[in-house]
């Protein structure tokens, strides 16, 4: 079965109207500023969407757009600037960055209290002690996808195709604190197959087209009817093939829908729906959290 999310992300924004309109009451409409280097399509696409969102639910958004061959001084200062700024309340930079920068010295500029997408060390640390008033946005979205489909997490083996800071390394923190039992495969992971397998929910975020094939997802759902089981696979990725977006799943709609046990988040229509409403929701929580201090 196909799942496409748009009414999950819906659901999840709806939810934070009375916050909202509560701060814009109080002369404090929340704010993201999202700072993106000039030059990958694919983050030009997402920022765009995550603007419209924004607009749609009256949270207040901003784009600081910079040139390819920005210098790390000329980012950190745009960094500090929006630090600085108590207009403000959230701060996300695209990733990917151009390699002659720095990645984790510009996300560690930013300040604690204004990370969206809780990347500094700092918000990773109470991540991880389960204190964070926020968690990433695509991990939290996929736990959003999961429970909105009625996935009990509890005692689920976790296949995560990922090992990045991104996805995989804080999506395990998500799944452990749902009291489900994370697994991560990355290139290095002998017999990724028999994983796959033996998971109950499969995340991969692989950046490859057709990394599941269609004998793959024919294979998962034959082992899955034969065990009486389901099984469930969210599709991270945003590639682009024969110049359409798909993710690690082969495009296939009409054949997902045939899979008896076997259910694909779509893309797109997936992932990248719930990650950005969770932009949306991080966005209030911090703006609440810096208003109430």
């Amino acid at each position: 079965m196909l799942i496409k999310c748009k009414d999950i992300a819906e659901h999840e924004l709806d939810k934070l109207t009375d916050d909202i309109n509560l701060l814009i009451a109080n002369g404090q409409a929340p704010h993201a500023r999202i700072i993106r280097i000039d030059g990958d399509k694919p983050s030009e696409k997402y920022v765009n969407n995550k603007v419209k969102k924004c607009a749609e639910r009256n949270i207040e958004s901003s784009i600081k757009l910079l040139p390819n061959d920005v210098t790390m001084e000329e980012l950190l200062a745009t960094i500090e600037e929006a630090n600085n700024d108590p207009n403000v309340h959230g701060i996300m930079l695209q990733l990917p960055i151009p390699k002659h920068l720095d990645a984790d010295k510009a996300i560690n500029a930013i300040s604690p209290l204004k990370d969206i997408d809780c990347l500094t060390t700092y918000n990773v640390g109470r991540l991880l002690e389960g204190t964070s008033v926020i968690a990433p946005c695509t991990p939290q979205g996929i736990i959003d996808i999961l429970k909105a489909n009625d996935i009990n997490i509890t005692g689920k083996d976790v296949l995560i195709i990922n090992r990045s800071m991104l996805v995989g390394k804080p999506l395990a923190a998500l799944i452990l604190d749902n009291n489900g039992t994370p697994t991560i495969a990355h290139s290095k992971t002998s017999y990724t197959m028999e994983k796959m397998m033996d998971a109950d929910i499969i995340v991969t975020a692989v950046g490859k087209p057709e990394f599941i094939t269609r004998d793959i997802l024919t294979a998962l759902d034959c082992y899955a009817i034969c065990k009486g089981k389901t099984k469930f696979i969210v599709d991270v990725s945003i590639n682009f093939k024969d110049g359409k977006m798909c993710g690690d799943v082969i495009r296939d709609d009409d054949f997902i829908n045939s899979l008896k046990n076997v259910s694909v988040t779509a893309v797109p229509g997936g992932v990248g729906l719930t990650t950005v409403a969770n932009l949306v929701k991080n966005t209030v929580t911090l703006a609440k959290e810096q208003i109430n201090s």
